[in-house]
């Protein structure tokens, strides 16, 4: 997953900037991959009834008292109601339990957790007996990874475990070190805890169609599912060259790789020496031919001219592969002019993968260019 992240995350850079009931379920083949059932737990067992509410930055969480407070190292009593966005607690069963909620992500965190297993699953060399479950409340559905560290030689850090919880974007996240004899205890006490969580921020995604209105376009009520994102402030060079304006919509809570991985990309920019679509898109060409590796291939480069939001545009379409990851994107991209301004609308969704097409396409028709 972290690997995929990073990717996702430089892409648009390199082409046009230039986680009950149920069964124990071993990891083994892929014929017998656990299904994400809960695993069977008995119930936690504390040596203190009372517990402690913890304030983080969009949600509270409540922990026995048999945790110590580890960091910050600071927190008094007069500190439960500040909001801190990390607490790291150790135990007798439970040698490092760290619990982080800062940040803001577009992905299911059931599907996270699905994602995060197969990553681990890949690396056999350092880890073995990984599992991953589901765990269904009132309020989220809990993605969980459980696994053993085969490097890990310190008495009681041999065994991990990861909670995942996306709620309107905001993250909760759980780790957990312990030894492999206090497995069945740990197990339960970790659900426990994660399953206190409470979302507690104020921001909620919208379920109504949103609209939104800049300078150079206007969006009008298109699907809720998408998030926008914006940047405003120009990026531009001493002759006045550069990007005028950005915004990206992707899918508030992905919950697949189709969702994952689509993207639409909108920007409005004053080429360099009054270059032209046609010349634009010719140099992208020519820089993804240029930045082809070991590390990176392209496929199915086609270069073509197109209508889209009532102009004639010159587009580039192409599939990149990054050898070994199991990433592989579709991408196109548009570019029109308009009054010395030249736009572009860029789409990137996994490779050969049309499932979102309509969705996007229904955007596209929502926006108008200035």
């Amino acid at each position: 997953m972290n690997l995929k992240t990073i990717i996702i995350s430089a892409i648009g850079a390199v082409f046009i900037g230039g986680v009950a009931t149920g069964f124990y379920l071993e990891y083994r083949d892929d014929k017998e991959k656990p299904d994400g059932s809960p695993i069977k737990k008995s119930a936690p067992v504390y040596e203190s009834s009372e517990k402690i509410k913890y304030n983080l930055l969009n949600y509270s969480v409540e922990l026995s008292d048999d945790f110590l407070l580890e960091s910050p190292d600071n927190f008094s009593e007069n500190d439960k109601e500040s909001l801190r966005t990390e607490f790291v607690f150790s135990s007798d069963i439970i040698s490092v339990l760290e619990i982080k909620a800062h940040n803001t992500c577009y992905t299911e965190g059931g599907y996270l957790a699905e994602a995060s297993y197969k990553d681990i699953c890949d690396d056999t060399e350092a880890y073995s007996d990984v599992t991953y479950e589901i765990i269904p409340t009132d309020n989220f559905r809990i993605g969980a990874v459980h696994y053993k560290k085969l490097s890990e030689d310190r008495k009681g850090y041999e065994c991990g475990s990861e909670y995942i919880i996306t709620s309107h974007t905001n993250q909760f996240y759980l780790v957990a070190k312990y030894g492999s004899e206090n497995k069945d205890k740990a197990l339960p006490i970790l659900e426990d805890i994660a399953k206190s969580a409470v979302y507690t921020s104020d921001y909620r995604l919208p379920t109504t169609p949103q609209s939104a209105e800049s300078d150079y376009l206007t969006v009008t009520d298109y699907d809720p599912m998408w998030q926008m994102g914006e940047n405003t402030k120009p990026l531009l060079d001493e002759d006045g060259c550069g990007r005028l304006y950005r915004a990206t919509w992707s899918i508030a809570e992905a919950d697949c790789l189709a969702e994952e991985y689509i993207q639409v990309t909108f920007e409005a920019e004053i080429p360099k020496n009054d270059r032209s679509p046609r010349i634009v898109a010719d140099l992208t060409l020519n820089n993804i031919e240029s930045k082809e590796n070991d590390k990176i291939a392209f496929d199915d480069v086609e270069r073509s001219q197109e209508e889209i939001l009532g102009f004639s545009a010159e587009t580039l379409s192409f599939t990149s592969t990054f050898p070994g990851s199991g990433v592989a994107f579709g991408q196109k991209t548009y570019w029109f002019e308009k009054n010395g301004v030249i736009y572009s609308v860029e789409i990137r969704k996994n490779k050969g993968d049309n499932s979102m097409d309509d969705a996007v396409n229904e955007l596209i028709s929502r926006i108008k260019i200035k």
